[in-house]
C-alpha cells in the first residue's frame, strides 16, 4: 500500500509482538498498533486518538507545532505551559469531564458535575477554546444573553 502510495491510514491489529515487527510497522506508518488479544476499551480509544487527530489535520490549512507534536504523540503536558492562574490539575479534571459528557455544555452545567465555581470552569473553558482544543456555539434565546455551550 506504501509502494502505491494509497491514501490510507491504518491501526495495526495483530498477534506479533516482536520489537523489529512493531519498528518496522512503525516506519511504514502506522497510525496505531494493537495486540490480539486487546480490550475493546483500547479499540475504541485507538479509533478515538485517530478521529481527533484527524480532525485536526483537517480542518486548517496551517498547523502549529502543537497540532503536529499532538498527531505525532509527542504531546507532553508537563511541557505545555499554561498560562498564569490556570494549573495542569484543574485543567485536567475539567477536560476529562468533558470527555466523559461528550457533548455541548454550559459553563454551569460543568461547574455542577465537577464541583467546582462557574467563574473558574468558564475561565478554563476560554483557555480551550482560544487554544482549538474546544469549540464554542451560540444559541440565542428570546431575551438577553445568548448562552455559550463548550464542546470538544
Amino acid at each position: 500500500m506504501r509502494q502505491e502510495r494509497l491514501p490510507v491510514d491504518i491501526i495495526m491489529i495483530t498477534a506479533a509482538r516482536d520489537a523489529k515487527t512493531v519498528q518496522e510497522l512503525t516506519r511504514l506508518g502506522a497510525f496505531d498498533y494493537l495486540v490480539k488479544p486487546f480490550r475493546l476499551e483500547r479499540f475504541q480509544q485507538a479509533l478515538e486518538d485517530y478521529a481527533r487527530s484527524r480532525k485536526k489535520l483537517t480542518t486548517k490549512t496551517e498547523l502549529k507545532q502543537d497540532d503536529i507534536d499532538d498527531y505525532y504523540g509527542m504531546y507532553y503536558e508537563s511541557q505545555k505551559e499554561l498560562p498564569k492562574g490556570l494549573n495542569e490539575i484543574t485543567m485536567k479534571q475539567i477536560t476529562d469531564k468533558l470527555k466523559e459528557i461528550n457533548g455541548p455544555v454550559t459553563a454551569e452545567q460543568l461547574a455542577q458535575n465537577t464541583g467546582m465555581a462557574r467563574v473558574t470552569v468558564r475561565k478554563y473553558l476560554d483557555y480551550l477554546a482560544s487554544i482549538s482544543e474546544v469549540k464554542i456555539d451560540l444559541k440565542y434565546g428570546t431575551v438577553g444573553r445568548p448562552t455559550k455551550y463548550y464542546s470538544l
